[in-house]
């Protein structure tokens, strides 16, 4: 007599299961490299507002003091030509002609100031500090502007400390018109 047990035993086992591994492994690394790559892209995107924002706002500050400037020598062409007409010397359309050209300055100097403005609020915003207070107040000033009202501009002369990179002080020292929470009209 002979005794007989079966025993069966069923194993599933993939023939080959590391290629689902090393494929995950593969998919997060390239994530990871696309997201270190698309930080970089935009902290260089950062940097590079920041810094045509605050050549802006130097560019506008001096273009805004040479038109000033320009707008004192027009107002005072207009007044001698004014005289010079009452006193016959001119004729009413080179008054005319010098009345144009002084509103001719006056628009680029007030578009000088907008553009020193708006270039401050994206320093502002490119550097993380625009609030809602900057806002505010601008607003309030551009409601309130009279194309007529005198205006002070800071100095453009740059300090002996300022940094050469406006991405490490955004605001130079130099520049004060730059940094307060609610700018003033250049």
């Amino acid at each position: 007599e002979t005794e007989s047990d079966e025993v069966t035993l069923a194993f599933n086992v993939p023939l080959y299961s590391g290629g689902a591994v090393w494929a995950k492994r593969k998919e997060a690394a390239a994530r990871h490299e696309q997201s270190k790559e698309e930080l970089e892209r935009t902290r260089r995107e950062v940097e590079r507002q920041t810094r045509a924002a605050y050549q802006g706002i130097l560019s506008a500050i001096r273009r805004a003091k040479a038109l000033e400037q320009a707008v004192k020598a027009q107002e005072l062409a207009v007044e001698t030509k004014r005289r010079g007409f009452q006193a016959g010397l001119y004729t009413s359309m080179t008054v005319l002609d010098a009345e144009e050209d002084l509103y001719a300055d006056r628009y680029e100097f007030a578009l000088a100031r907008y553009d020193y403005l708006s270039n401050w609020v994206k320093l502002r915003r490119a550097t993380g500090q625009l609030k809602q207070e900057d806002l505010a107040s601008l607003n309030g000033h551009l409601a309130s502007a009279e194309p007529e009202a005198p205006v002070a501009m800071p100095s453009t002369a740059p300090a002996a400390d300022q940094p050469e990179s406006p991405t490490a002080a955004p605001v130079p020292a130099a520049e004060p018109v730059v940094e307060p929470a609610a700018p003033t009209a250049p």
